[in-house]
This record gives structure tokens, C-alpha cells and sequence, in this order.
């Protein structure tokens, strides 16, 4: 991301929406231990995506200052990161490398304006699941926390699924890979979701070969969407 000073911000124009953002499941490859970085990428390959988050409060798009996001995915090849992740086997495939790294994990605290970034990398797939980034938000009073029993929100970003199928058609370390085996409509998560617009990410191409990608995060203390996702049968969702 050399040009990563010039990107735009991707609130400035306003007219996003304050719908508030409902919890899909955690699955089974969060970690306890995840950094306070920017960075997540740790190295690995894929396309450099610099992801913007913006939290507010569904009651009127007020900014939430101070908010802990957590963010979590796999890598290029489909494995998840970490020795303390929470099902050591399914999540890195019990590959070394994967184990001793804590790629792709991280945390961030928003600014004033209920903002922040990271940069990562476009995901990778693994079978039964589309290709989407798992994210945690913790007011400011339970940041640093080690757990996600207080978190406002624990849920899953997604990427168009047009932009999944050119990248995996045309860009080297993806397409070697094949498409997902998994759409929108029979993922066990999103699949569920009537309306699927408030989990996938906006975009833009930047200049450098890097992506822009963005979503506005709306919790609220009085939670009425419930929990969807994850329903009971086959392999657990991550």
C-alpha cells in the first residue's frame, strides 16, 4: 500500500445508513490474544486491503469514540492463525506455520468520529463458508478484554460476490485456488439473512493495486436482531 497516505475517506460524503448491525455467529476460530495493530497482514500473501470501519450508534448515527473492533479471517490458503484459537485443528489444519503466527488478527480503537483501519488482505476460502471477515466490537469499557462475553456486537463482513469471482479468476494465489464452493445463498451464515446489504463491505480500486474497503458498524444497547447463523448440523461455521 505505498500510496495508503493519499486513499480517500470513505465516510466523507455521509449517506450511509444506521441500521443496526445483528450478531451472526462467532464460530470457532477466534482467539483470545489478538494485538492492537493496523497491520494484520503479518506478511502474507493476497491482495492488500485497507479496511475502514466507522462505529456509531444506531440511534441517530451518533460516532462511538473509544470503541474496541476486533477483527479475524483466514489467510489465502484457507487457514486460520494462532496456537490458543479456540478449535486448534479445524481452523489451521494443524499446518506449523499457522500455529506460530497470529496473522490476520488484530484490534483497533476508534477516534472521535467513530473511526479506524487496518490493513489485511483479501481472504482466502475453505470449504462450506463464503469469504468473509469476522469482527467484534467492544465499548470502551471492556477494551483490551480477552474474552467476547462483553462485546456489543460479535458478527461477519462479507465481499460482493462479483468482486470474489474476478479475483479468483484473474489474480495469481487466488486462482491457482478454484472459486468458493460457497454463494451467498448456501453459506450457513449470510444464507439465512434476508437482507444480506448491511454485512457487505463497499469497495474501491486505489492506484497502487491495493483495495479500499469500508462499512459502517451500528450497535446499540438494546439488541432486538438476535442471533442468526450457525444453525445446528455439519462442520461448525467459522
Amino acid at each position: 500500500m505505498k500510496d495508503a497516505a493519499s486513499y480517500p475517506d470513505p465516510f466523507a460524503a455521509g449517506g450511509a445508513t444506521c441500521a443496526l448491525t445483528c450478531t451472526l455467529t462467532q464460530g470457532p476460530c477466534w482467539a483470545p490474544t489478538a494485538p492492537v495493530r493496523q497491520d494484520v497482514s503479518e506478511g502474507e500473501a493476497g491482495v492488500p486491503v485497507r479496511l475502514a470501519l466507522r462505529v456509531v450508534e444506531a440511534d441517530g448515527c451518533t460516532p462511538v469514540a473509544g470503541a474496541e473492533v476486533e477483527i479475524w479471517h483466514c489467510n489465502i490458503d484457507g487457514l486460520y492463525s494462532a496456537k490458543d484459537v479456540q478449535s486448534l485443528s479445524f481452523c489451521t489444519a494443524n499446518d506449523a506455520k499457522a500455529i506460530a503466527s497470529y496473522f490476520f488478527r488484530g484490534r483497533a480503537i476508534t477516534d472521535a468520529d467513530g473511526k479506524l483501519t487496518f490493513d489485511t488482505c483479501y481472504p482466502g476460502w475453505y470449504p462450506s463458508r463464503a469469504i468473509h471477515i469476522h469482527f467484534a466490537v467492544r465499548r470502551a469499557a471492556h477494551a483490551g478484554e480477552n474474552t467476547t462475553t462483553n462485546a456489543q456486537v460479535i458478527s461477519q463482513l462479507f465481499f460482493p460476490e462479483e468482486l470474489t469471482e474476478e479475483i479468483f479468476s484473474t489474480v495469481t494465489g487466488y486462482k491457482e485456488k478454484g472459486q468458493p464452493d460457497t454463494t451467498f445463498a448456501s453459506d450457513s451464515v449470510i444464507g439465512s439473512v434476508s437482507d444480506r446489504a448491511p454485512y457487505v463491505a463497499e469497495y474501491s480500486r486505489m492506484t497502487d493495486g491495493a483495495m479500499l474497503a469500508w462499512k459502517t458498524i451500528a450497535i446499540s444497547d438494546s439488541d432486538t436482531c438476535g442471533t442468526s447463523g450457525g444453525g445446528p448440523g455439519g462442520p461448525p461455521p467459522g
